[in-house]
């Protein structure tokens, strides 16, 4: 992923190429960030992209960096 990733799952678009990069990157873990450099994203796109990878099969964690 690029310095594109904090804003990059606040779409379904970018959602889903997450999802496929790590899948051929062979990815079993999604950590998730709320804060990183200033950017804080917004709960409901946490939680939206927490249920999109946990239905495509990842385990999912929460992070702060």
């Amino acid at each position: 992923m690029d310095d594109a990733g904090s804003s990059a799952l606040a779409s379904d678009e970018g959602i889903d190429k997450a999802i496929d990069w790590c899948k051929h990157t062979a990815i079993t873990k999604a950590y998730i960030e709320s804060f990183r450099d200033g950017y804080q994203a917004e709960r409901g796109a946490l939680q939206h992209a927490k249920e999109r990878f946990l239905a495509a099969g990842f385990d999912v964690s929460g992070c702060v960096a």
